[in-house]
């Protein structure tokens, strides 16, 4: 049950509340806070990062466990189940802070998440390159990439500006402090490595984008 789950299922479960959360913020457009627009759309486009990770063209993960030398690229320390806890409660996570009640602190630790996804995907990108480019990779470009830049990148962008204008407080600080550790530890770190073997069931079937340079 559980791996038939983390094939498709919750993929499609995802992209779902995207659509839904898109539908809502386009109705509430006038209505919202800066606050909760800039959440929401972060909810957005991480169904949209997923996609371009997991489905087109696939193969984040692979570039993940080069990363740590690891002799089982398909599934270790990054498989199929662990990154679906990463995503998944990630965005169930931000839809408990929309709940909940969002505000500055939240909106600044967003903003350093996604910064951050724009720094990771670089880094991946231009160690990839070095390692492919003589089997013809001509830039650093990985799965992820896109999102990271046009998604992230932008309306992470917008929030520093935002935040800059008006101002951070340390208790802003603390809130933002403690949503990055439930993100970073709990959905990342802790998932990881409790549940990364090398010998496991929920290996991805291919390379996805790096396929075409391992032949």
């Amino acid at each position: 049950m559980l791996n038939t789950w983390c094939k498709k299922i919750w993929l499609y479960v995802m992209y779902s509340i995207g659509v839904v959360l898109t539908i809502l913020l386009i109705a509430n457009w006038t209505n919202w806070t800066v606050e909760m627009k800039f959440v929401v759309i972060n909810a957005i486009i991480l169904p949209l990062h997923v996609f371009e990770e997991w489905q087109f063209p696939a193969g984040f993960h692979y570039q993940y466990n080069l990363s740590y030398h690891s002799k089982y690229l398909d599934r270790y320390p990054m498989n199929r189940l662990t990154d679906m806890i990463t995503n998944f409660v990630g965005e169930l996570f931000i839809i408990i802070l929309l709940v909940i009640g969002v505000n500055k602190g939240m909106v600044l630790a967003l903003t350093i998440f996604s910064l951050l996804e724009v720094v990771v995907h670089t880094m991946f990108g231009i160690k990839t390159y070095h390692r492919f480019k003589e089997k013809g990779k001509k830039s650093i470009y990985g799965p992820g990439s896109v999102t990271a830049y046009v998604g992230f990148g932008l309306i992470g962008l917008f929030q520093l500006l935002w935040l800059i204008k008006n101002g951070v407080t340390l208790n802003d600080w603390g809130i933002a402090t403690l949503v990055l550790f439930v993100m970073l530890v709990g959905m990342i770190l802790i998932p990881e490595n409790l549940l990364k073997k090398e010998d496991n069931e929920y290996s991805f079937p291919s390379a996805g984008y790096f396929e075409k340079f391992l032949k």
